[in-house]
């Protein structure tokens, strides 16, 4: 590639450098499927950029956007870090009150939306301070965004001016920890951060012959949006879902042949998959339980050896699950969490080469990956090139490299030590080949595998109110739902304990509730471990401790 970009928006010089009617985004637009072009693109990010400095943007003013996945993420983006703004994206997910908390702590005055849906969600601030509220789709009570982008006269010697005095080094994003019950953390990542970890992900090859690509995990996911701009640098077309609902169908449409998932959803297609299967009767019923059974078992990896009849065999029994992924697919990658074992299996057997690694919005987030010519079923890989790892005296992971981020947004607290390494929470080990496997976390806030950040203290703070629950041990990492071991307190009966953990998932969110619980008739101390000497709990010991009734909760 000839042209190296050290700012974000230099990636549209890269993709200047293609014909211009080469399509390189496509999204529902007003209901209607829509193919942008090379030239379209740069137009509209342009336009974008011309719109804010009308509107009187200045130089690291923080800019949200709330939007459903589509191509108009991309000229907002642009456009907002052209004329020298921070763009902070967020969830369309996300509640009214999390979303308070963000316009109050950015004093942002302007915000990009997607729809009525997410119009809703802001209508419901008192006194909200958004001065300017921009819709993608027309919907009133906000300004459509093609009215907006042309209203304001076209300034190219302004922006040329803009541009020329951002530095690498400048802020790029302020990327929000996702979830609903976590301290409120703006990750702040510069241009020179975002660039790092583009260059450095490309690197891996993971998209040699890939020409199209599907979006669907929210565009303000750290790792999405890495590989959205990848994509762009490498001249892969993306194709943009709205969200799960509509995935089914666009990958039967658009066929991709590689895409970004997170383990809960890989993992509930993989089964959906498997229950069809195990519908099938006769002799056909009889391989497709036989492939099951072998593929569970198959070692993932691309230098596996499989008997001939083996490989036949996945071949014809797994073509359903390559077609509901549109039938061209290649390269699945998954982030977010620790992928199922099986279900990693299962998909190498199909002939989806998938990939996992490490990563946390803080590093940029990418950390390490699997890679063709370098995996290990089970572990996330090798290191990032320009990444370095240490493994502290207690087994943490710690991290410095060119994407780590600057710093939260207006906290003082930092998670890096004075020699600026970033301390991850996440424990670990590095084998003599180089390759890293995660063995468990010190941190408080976890994340599921849905990828939704969780922290278990406000839960376990309601619950230990009672009298029936002396202590209690909340547990979800890398899992789809929470569990939790409990020590009940002096002569609780069990049915006591069960309806209050009943009571409680009456009251909270889905992602809140706890799921399945254990009794343990234990002493937590500061003597066995258990407990820090603050009186917190040690999470690492004691999921050592209760390992097997945790496991045996998820069986």
């Amino acid at each position: 590639m000839s042209i190296l970009p050290t700012r974000v928006f230099d990636l549209l010089q890269v993709v200047d450098s293609r014909p211009k009617d080469q399509v390189i985004f496509s999204s529902l637009n007003n209901g209607q499927w829509r193919e942008y072009s090379v030239s379209e693109y740069l137009e509209y990010s342009d336009l974008t950029s011309f719109a804010l400095i009308n509107y009187g943007i200045s130089k690291g003013e923080p800019v949200i956007s709330i939007t459903h996945n589509r191509a108009e993420f991309n000229f907002a983006d642009m456009g907002i870090l052209q004329a020298g703004a921070v763009h902070v994206p967020l969830y369309p997910a996300i509640d009214v009150s999390r979303l308070k908390e963000i316009i109050t702590e950015t004093g942002a005055r302007i915000a990009f939306i997607s729809n009525m849906e997410v119009l809703k969600k802001i209508q419901h601030i008192p006194s909200c301070k958004l001065k300017l509220i921009v819709s993608f789709d027309p919907v009133k009570g906000a300004v459509y965004y093609e009215d907006f982008i042309r209203a304001g006269a076209e300034t190219p010697e302004i922006l040329h001016s803009l541009k020329s005095v951002i530095k690498p080094e400048d802020p790029a994003s302020i990327i929000y920890l996702s979830g609903s019950n976590t301290p409120l953390k703006g990750v702040v990542l510069s241009h020179a951060a975002h660039i790092f970890n583009v260059l450095s992900y490309c690197s891996l090859h993971h998209m040699k012959g890939c020409q199209k690509s599907i979006s669907f995990l929210p565009l303000a996911h750290s790792f999405e949006r890495t590989l959205n701009y990848s994509f762009q640098y490498l001249g892969i077309q993306v194709c943009y879902s709205e969200g799960l609902s509509s995935l089914a169908g666009l990958l039967r449409k658009q066929k991709p042949e590689i895409m970004l998932a997170v383990p809960l959803v890989l993992e509930r297609i993989v089964e959906s998959v498997k229950q069809e299967m195990l519908k099938v009767t006769g002799v056909q019923g009889w391989l497709a339980r036989m492939a099951l059974k072998l593929a569970a078992k198959e070692k993932a990896g691309p230098h596996r050896i499989s008997l001939p009849f083996k490989k036949s065999l996945f071949n014809v029994s797994f073509k359903g699950l390559r077609s509901f992924f549109g039938g061209r697919i290649k390269v699945m990658l998954c982030g977010g969490a620790a992928l199922n074992p099986e279900t990693l299996n299962i998909l190498w057997a199909a002939g989806i080469r998938t990939y996992e690694g490490y990563g946390l919005t803080e590093a940029g987030p990418l950390v390490s990956y699997n890679r063709y010519s370098s995996f290990k079923s089970q572990s996330v890989g090798k290191l990032m090139p320009g990444v370095q790892v240490k493994i502290s005296h207690d087994q943490e992971v710690l991290v410095r490299s060119g994407g780590i981020m600057q710093g939260y947004f207006k906290q003082g607290s930092s998670p890096f030590d004075a020699d600026g390494w970033l301390h991850t929470g996440d424990i670990g080990m590095l084998d003599r080949r180089g390759f890293l496997t995660l063995t468990g976390t010190k941190k408080e806030i976890f994340k599921l595998s849905s990828g939704l950040y969780m922290d278990p203290r406000p839960i376990e703070k309601k619950l230990e109110h009672s009298t029936y629950i002396r202590h209690i041990f909340v547990y979800g990492h890398n899992r789809t739902f929470l569990t939790a071991v409990i020590i009940p307190g002096e002569r609780t009966e069990p049915t006591k304990i069960e309806s209050q953990i009943a009571a409680y998932n009456l009251q909270c969110s889905k992602y809140d509730q706890i799921v399945k619980s254990g009794i343990a008739d234990d002493e937590w101390s500061v003597e066995n471990g258990l407990l820090n000497e603050d009186g917190s709990l040690n999470r690492y010991m004691l999921y050592v401790k209760y390992r097997d009734v945790i496991e045996n909760m998820y069986a």
